[in-house]
């Protein structure tokens, strides 16, 4: 049996194939971005998930993953596999691949993901050209969570909201998130949201 993944930074789709492509099960867990989590957190989350009722059958994986570029980066993610579905050989390759792949229907093209790790390329069928680096949530990440959040903390955006729908809007704050909380509280303020209808949660 084949299992391929697709991971972003929230989310990892799976799917389990027989030899012919033929699609047999779907798997959801969490992303597994080498940059934000380690070797113990990948195990338990595959030990917890319905993959485990299956890695003995697994012969072959292909995960595609975000922030799986480098060297360093591929082994956090493979040695955990690789304890993790111990029948298996593992391939680890970054997520534009994944892309490239899909997209590819005999001719060139450009290639382009959206979200968190939203990235682009030229693709000839064989190798990636023209690979901008990915400018991460400050500069890039369009259609990401981050990029929609952004959007609404926007100051034409919170006044359309607010002109538009009476609502109270729940604000959680971190402790090393307190001064932005501030500021966004008082731009809701400037905007014409009242004081009662602005909730906060502290969470440590």
């Amino acid at each position: 049996m084949i299992l391929i993944a697709d991971s972003g930074s929230t989310k990892c789709d799976w799917v389990l194939c027989d030899f012919l492509g033929n699609i047999k099960k779907e798997f959801l867990t969490i992303g597994f971005n080498p940059y934000f989590i380690d070797k113990n957190s990948i195990i338990d989350t595959l030990e917890e998930s319905n993959l485990d009722n299956y890695k003995k059958k697994i012969n072959h994986v292909f995960f595609y993953g975000a922030g799986c570029s480098s060297k360093e980066n591929k082994n956090a993610i493979k040695i955990p596999l690789m304890q993790f579905f111990t029948n298996a050989k593992i391939k680890i390759s970054h997520d534009l691949y994944a892309a490239c792949f899909a997209m590819y229907k005999g001719k060139p093209n450009i290639t382009c993901i959206l979200g968190t790790g939203s990235n682009s390329c030229f693709y000839d069928g064989k190798e990636i050209y023209e690979h901008g680096p990915s400018l991460g949530f400050i500069m890039g990440d369009e259609a990401s969570g981050n990029h929609f959040g952004k959007k609404i903390i926007n100051p034409r955006s919170l006044k359309l909201i607010i002109s538009q729908q009476d609502q109270s809007i729940l604000i959680i704050i971190s402790q090393t998130e307190k001064n932005q909380a501030k500021l966004i509280i008082r731009q809701l303020k400037i905007f014409g949201l009242k004081k009662k209808n602005i909730k906060t949660i502290n969470i440590s």
